[in-house]
């Protein structure tokens, strides 16, 4: 492991040196890396995979105009997901105020568990 970690320290520093790649790029792709570990389970690998592939080809291909619309369609795709008849991106898309209580920062676990939630197919009893 130490090996790998200094040949791969060894080449970034190289290809900085010989200007073939940016220093910037360098640190974007090592964050990226990083949080691939941070990320990664066994049932998100495939789909994360494949996602890191499709903005690499984009992005090199086609460039930052085309990764804004590959993430704009990403998000388009995501806001039509359900998962169990509730939007799977919910309570962002469509935005409730008042159930962002555990989206964004850790509420009070009372607040959370008695709180009313409004899930689209609530009337269907």
């Amino acid at each position: 492991m130490l090996i790998s970690l200094l040949a791969t320290i060894a080449v970034g520093e190289t290809a900085v040196t010989a200007k073939i790649i940016h220093p910037a790029s360098l640190i974007v792709i090592a964050i990226t890396f990083l949080l691939g570990f941070v990320l990664y389970t066994k049932q998100l690998a495939p789909a994360i995979s494949t996602l890191r592939i499709l903005f690499l080809l984009v992005g090199n291909f086609f460039g930052a105009p085309a990764m804004i619309i590959v993430t704009t369609l990403l998000i388009i795709y995501m806001v039509n997901l359900r998962s169990a008849g509730v939007p799977y991106l919910s309570p962002l898309i469509p935005f409730k105020l008042e159930e962002l209580k555990d989206t964004l920062y850790r509420g009070k676990m009372e607040k959370i568990n008695n709180s009313k939630h409004s899930f689209p197919n609530d009337n269907d009893s």
